[in-house]
C-alpha cells in the first residue's frame, strides 16, 4: 500500500485541510484593511468552499446579497435621487 496512514485518534487530511484554509483566510484578513482586498479573500474564500460542497442555493444567496450591496453603494455614490431602478 502506498502512502501514508494517519495514527489512530489523528483527524483525516481532509479534515486537517479545512483547518489550513481558515488559517490562512484568517491571516490573509489581518494582513490587510482595504475593503477591496477583503471581498476578494472572501470571496475566494467561498469559492474553494463552494467547489468542496456544492450548493446552489447557497451561491445564490450569496450572489443576491453582492448585487444588492453593490447597488446600495452605487445608490450613495450618485444620490438616491439621481437613482433610477433598471428592472
Amino acid at each position: 500500500m502506498a502512502g501514508k496512514r494517519r495514527a489512530d485518534g489523528k483527524p483525516t487530511r481532509r479534515v486537517n485541510r479545512v483547518h489550513r484554509r481558515m488559517e490562512r483566510l484568517n491571516q490573509a484578513l489581518a494582513a490587510t484593511t482595504d475593503p477591496r482586498e477583503r471581498v476578494v479573500i472572501a470571496a475566494d474564500h467561498y469559492r474553494s468552499a463552494l467547489a468542496a460542497h456544492h450548493d446552489q442555493a447557497s451561491a445564490e444567496r450569496v450572489v443576491t446579497f453582492l448585487v444588492e450591496a453593490g447597488n446600495r453603494l452605487f445608490i450613495q455614490s450618485i444620490g438616491a435621487d439621481k437613482y433610477v431602478d433598471a428592472e
